[in-house]
């Protein structure tokens, strides 16, 4: 069974850059935990900080409830909770201007972490959420995300959340621009993770996340002008 999600919004601006900067991972997040020293990149007063999550639990609901850096709570952008298959991707973001390394702070029920860390110098200094699209399968088929809403100047961040140790993968995107693709992050589960720098029109185009197994998995794409 796939489950899926999906929210949206828009409004249109141009161009940006993105940078993956550092990762973090934890096999067991109870209550709130700290990440120390972790690099965000050169301040700036138009940085947001991108954070692409993976929750995994051996036997409940995930709940993931707050992200911040160095003190500034970030938008949570949920992907389809797996339910009976505890894993999931949530993608927080946020402006934050100040210092180069930050402490990060994730609160969350028991649960392993797994993230990736980007900056992303954004043209309008804060982000407007153009599409949210996500999936969750008990048994992996990679099961595309599909119309992934973008617009000219915007950006994706994507990650796919595997309960097993998966550590290649193949991504492939029916529009225009190429994926960038990030360094895969193997703890107690696996992230891959990745952005798509957006030049075409506003239109829609699907996400595919390739991995090898059939464990259970957690995909999130997300969109921003």
């Amino acid at each position: 069974m796939i489950l899926a999600n999906r929210l949206k919004t828009a409004e249109p601006t141009t161009g940006g850059i993105v940078e993956f900067v550092d990762s973090f991972e934890s096999s067991a997040v109870s209550g709130s935990k700290d990440f120390t020293g972790i690099n965000i990149g050169a301040a700036a007063s138009d940085r947001n900080i991108i954070i692409v999550l993976g929750l995994a639990n051996l036997s409940t609901i995930t709940n993931l409830t707050d992200v911040s850096v160095g003190g500034t709570h970030l938008t949570l952008y949920y992907g389809t909770d797996g339910g009976a298959n505890p894993i999931q991707t949530i993608i927080a973001a946020g402006l934050v201007t100040a210092d180069n390394t930050a402490t990060v702070t994730v609160t969350a029920s028991f649960c392993s972490v797994f993230a990736a860390v980007y900056k992303y110098n954004a043209p309008s200094t804060t982000l407007t959420l153009v599409d949210n699209v996500s999936n969750s399968e008990a048994s992996n088929s990679n099961a595309a995300l599909s119309d992934v809403e973008i617009q000219s100047g915007g950006v994706v961040f994507y990650g796919c959340s595997d309960r097993a140790s998966n550590t290649t993968s193949t991504v492939s995107w029916t529009g225009a621009d190429s994926p960038a693709e990030g360094s895969v992050i193997v703890g107690a589960r696996t992230l891959h993770h990745g952005y798509i720098i957006c030049t075409e029109s506003t239109t829609t185009d699907d996400l595919t996340i390739s991995i090898g197994g059939t464990d259970k998995v957690a995909r999130q794409a997300v969109s921003f002008i």
